[in-house]
């Protein structure tokens, strides 16, 4: 084989993966990237209020977004006396009833996620304790995407415990 042959083979094979590359990272920041936390929705000086909070970062919208968790590792979560509704409304939000059918890019959806006290027949859930979750859900191609994400119980309003009210 000539030389002129074996050049223009290499620049076929350098575009090809030119073009595989520039396509990968075209479909890798142009999509939906959904994520998840605790936040506090309200805070005083005796007990502090929760939303689950889920949000799209990506620049595409998702659907068909689903939050995965553990029955066992949701009750580390759940405090040991919850009332029974509380109970059924934070396992509500990892079973099929908490399908979140679109979430455009930009965009979050909250559900109220329960409250801690400092008295603990009002907790209803634990203070500090953490829940691995999983997030999956579609891009409009239907694309499936996962997520792994760790939740954990505390006032958001401040990352260490301390805050200037």
């Amino acid at each position: 084989m000539e030389i002129q042959t074996w050049i223009a083979l290499c620049a076929t094979c350098i575009s090809a993966s030119a073009l595989y590359f520039s396509m990968r990272s075209f479909r890798e920041s142009n999509r939906p990237i959904i994520t998840a936390e605790i936040k506090t929705h309200s805070g005083g000086n005796t007990a502090i209020a929760y939303n689950l909070h889920v949000y799209n970062i990506g620049s595409r919208p998702a659907s068909q977004i689903r939050l995965h968790a553990k029955d066992r590792q949701i009750r580390r979560l759940v405090s040991s006396n919850p009332p029974k509704k509380k109970h059924e409304e934070i396992f509500r939000c990892f079973s099929k009833n908490g399908l979140i059918p679109l979430l455009h890019p930009g965009c979050e959806v909250k559900n109220a996620f329960g409250a801690t006290s400092i008295e603990p027949e009002q907790n209803t859930l634990n203070y500090h304790s953490t829940l691995p979750i999983k997030i999956s859900y579609r891009d409009l191609n239907n694309r499936r995407y996962t997520s792994q994400i760790l939740l954990i119980v505390k006032d958001s309003d401040s990352f260490a415990g301390t805050s200037w009210d």
